[in-house]
């Protein structure tokens, strides 16, 4: 990995706390959303990243998906720590507004990684051969 992959996986996480703490108007959400958004990048945003670039190709498509997978996959820790056991409503409440916000995460992250970029996918690593050198 990069400096600039390690600049954006520090940043990334900390933009949909942010964001949501504007919409909400209290800065205490930050308390739960700046530990979440990091486990959600730990957990799933890194494995992602590794598996697209050594399989893929990091893009913002990928970047802005993974995000949002990420999201609704942190989504359930988020209510088991808030212990709030809405049920199905609350479910659906909650990947309304996780998948969004792991997706803006994920946008925040091709930003910082590939600025230059723009919409143009990194090339993908060259295929290592199992064999013996020649």
């Amino acid at each position: 990995m990069t400096q600039r992959s390690y600049k954006a996986f520090f940043l990334a996480p900390l933009v949909p706390g942010v964001v949501w703490a504007i919409i909400m108007l209290n800065p205490v959400v930050l308390l739960f959303a700046v530990p979440l958004g990091y486990i959600g990048m730990f957990a799933f945003g890194v494995p992602m990243f590794l598996f697209a670039r050594r399989y893929w190709r990091v893009s913002a498509l990928s970047s802005v998906l993974g995000g949002a997978l990420s999201g609704a996959l942190v989504y359930p820790l988020f209510e088991w720590w808030s212990n709030s056991g809405g049920g199905l409503s609350s479910m659906a409440q909650g990947i309304f507004w996780f998948v969004p916000f792991g997706a803006i995460a994920g946008g925040a992250f091709w930003w910082l990684y590939a600025p230059n970029q723009a919409l143009k996918p990194t090339a993908p690593p060259p295929l290592r051969s199992g064999g013996p050198a020649a």
